[in-house]
């Protein structure tokens, strides 16, 4: 019992770890590259191994403009990203672009999804799948 404890609070500190350094990464890197849009104040991070896709639900307001960053760490080639409405129709998708970022004006209020990949090598020297941060940063003009 003492030993699944002790485990359980290691994966949880491990956990923990991860989660600041994903945010330390997207404070540092990732909200300078937002200007002129003003952060939104929410950080959407996580730790992604090279290959995988995150999905994400964001809200946007009518009438007005914004810009959507997705930033990933140096690990991964690329970080691909397309943004769908709620009846799967593809707005934008990243593939072929050097911008991580796209900027846009909504004309009435809704729900979006972003899916993100990483893109990279499979297996790094060690034979072990990497992973790194991701994060998606939403900016918005006054």
């Amino acid at each position: 019992m003492k030993k699944a404890i002790v485990l359980i609070v290691f994966a949880l500190l491990g956990v923990i770890t991860a989660n600041a350094q994903c945010n330390n990464f997207t404070k540092k890197k990732c909200i300078p590259s937002l200007a002129p849009y003003i952060h939104n104040g929410q950080l959407n991070s996580t730790s992604l191994a090279v290959g995988e896709t995150a999905e994400l639900d964001l809200t946007f307001y009518a009438g007005q403009e914004y810009r959507i960053l997705v930033c990933g760490q140096e690990i991964f080639k690329d970080v691909k990203f397309k943004l769908k409405d709620r009846n799967d129709k593809e707005l934008f998708n990243s593939e072929g672009k050097s911008e991580k970022f796209w900027d846009f004006k909504i004309n009435s209020t809704q729900q979006l999804k972003l899916e993100v990949t990483t893109v990279g090598d499979d297996q790094n020297k060690t034979g072990l799948a990497e992973a790194g941060c991701v994060s998606v940063l939403v900016g918005f003009k006054k």
